[in-house]
């Protein structure tokens, strides 16, 4: 029996515990010794960069949590179509509908216009009644729906959510205004638009929305 290849310990600390053994027969012994802590081989293999292999897994399981991909999301090809937008940045426990028509051809640089349903929360209606212009003019057209069960009445909807129901100031970051700036990064990544900028329309509520 070779000696152990990493440091023995007799505390698994709650952890996943791995025996690892270099020969081929390991005595009784032998496998009655303490035996190492999957975090421990995990801290001892290093990657090409330096680091330990259980510092980049941290890593990736952070940016995985922090940048969400969504395996259902379509493929941007010209035409109408629709996705679910959750804010990671926002209400993250809160998702949008969004209907979107993509101008064809579909460039880095198309507009990107944004419509603002009203109290009806019929952001598809919407969508289709303003697919003609976006046709015509070439333009990226996005139209969230802000449905009444995730975002019920004015508060959550036309005022933003910036005051909850007891009157006290919502975190910034959760204001509904802020999902329309968070969705736009979202569909440029999506669409691999590069525009600095977007367009907003309101309509009813949707123009208190906007103003």
């Amino acid at each position: 029996m070779h000696p152990h290849p990493y440091p023995r310990t007799g505390r698994a600390g709650g952890l996943t515990q791995v025996a690892i053994f270099t020969g081929m027969r390991p005595t009784l012994a032998a496998a009655l010794q303490p035996i190492v802590t999957m975090s421990e081989i995990l801290g001892y293999i290093r990657c090409p960069s330096g680091h330990s292999l259980a510092y980049v897994l941290t890593a990736v399981v952070v940016l995985a949590w922090a940048c969400p991909i969504d395996a259902a999301l379509p493929q941007p090809e010209p035409g109408k179509g629709s996705l679910t937008f959750r804010d990671p940045r926002g209400n993250r426990e809160l998702p949008i509908k969004v209907w979107y028509y993509l101008p064809d051809p579909l460039q880095d640089t198309t507009p990107v216009l944004f419509v603002m349903h009203g109290y009806k929360r019929n952001a598809q209606a919407y969508r289709d009644q303003w697919v003609a212009h976006a046709r015509r003019y070439g333009v990226l057209l996005v139209v969230p729906q802000f449905s009444d069960r995730h975002y019920p009445g004015s508060r959550m909807y036309s005022r933003g959510n910036m005051y909850s129901t007891n009157g006290k100031p919502v975190e910034q970051a959760r204001w509904t205004y802020w999902a329309v700036e968070h969705l736009f990064d979202h569909i440029k990544a999506w669409a691999g638009n590069t525009s600095k900028r977007y367009h907003l329309y309101g309509h009813s509520a949707g123009a208190q929305f906007v103003h």
